[in-house]
């Protein structure tokens, strides 16, 4: 299970998923490349196992023609995302703790070990939440 988010501003297929240049860089054992404890407030973007994230106002999660994937538009850019990014961001509506989230990733992709996910998660919920692009519950307006 990877959750890194391709190329930013870009739909190029050469600028993919941990391509030098992408928006996360390479993939590594915890997918994006942030660090961070997995379930304190000071987690990657403030984020927290018990955080409720929702996706910004200003991004917009668009089907992409070209390439049959998904892409999580905001003003001016763009994150093309894998298939299990956009199950997280499906999964960001504020409603759902990180914890549920893991949860129902984990049972979509058992075969990675629920630490991992958690990790993963995190650190792409991290990513996002740097760019703007994700409000947690205590943030969200």
């Amino acid at each position: 299970m990877t959750l890194d988010p391709g190329s930013v501003g870009s739909r190029d297929p050469r600028r993919a998923v941990g391509s030098p240049g992408s928006a996360a860089g390479p993939a590594g054992p915890a997918g994006v490349g942030h660090g961070g404890p997995p379930d304190g407030g000071d987690g990657p973007g403030g984020l927290s196992s018990t955080s409720r994230p929702r996706l910004a106002a200003k991004a917009r999660l668009r089907p992409d023609r070209r390439t049959g994937g998904f892409l999580l538009l905001y003003p001016e850019k763009g994150l093309a995302l894998n298939a299990t990014a956009t199950d997280v961001v499906r999964l960001c509506t504020g409603e759902q703790t990180v914890d549920a989230i893991v949860e129902t990733l984990a049972g979509k992709y058992g075969a990675a070990p629920r630490a991992t996910i958690e990790a993963e998660v995190l650190a792409f919920l991290g990513h996002l939440a740097d760019r703007g692009l994700l409000e947690p519950e205590d943030r969200a307006p």
